[in-house]
């Protein structure tokens, strides 16, 4: 959540988090792929609030874990840190190299 926020709220900013909760609800089976979903739900001029939800493939409308998060949102963008190519980075050891993201 804390990409999504940084990625979408505050390009090239550091969001560091306030407050993170995670509830699992019920377990996936064994071979289960599973979903996560992740949205900014608010933003004010210091603070980011964001929802997560994991889901299977096989059950994508009961969630085996939810999460939300509070996130700081920090006026000056901190020095040395880009967060475009630490997302892109990111996506690309996930993805096994292909360092453009869609």
């Amino acid at each position: 959540m804390g990409g999504v926020i940084s990625y979408d709220a505050t390009p090239q900013k550091m969001t560091p988090t306030v407050s993170f909760t995670c509830n699992f609800i019920r377990s996936a089976m064994l071979g289960d792929s599973v979903i996560a979903s992740a949205q900014v739900n608010r933003c004010t001029n210091s603070l980011a609030f964001a929802t997560c939800t994991v889901c299977t493939t096989s059950n994508p409308d009961s969630p085996i874990t939810t999460a939300n998060g509070i996130y700081s949102l920090p006026q000056n963008p901190m020095a040395g840190f880009d967060m475009k190519k630490t997302m892109r980075a990111a996506y690309a050891h996930a993805t096994g190299g292909n360092a453009h993201a869609p």
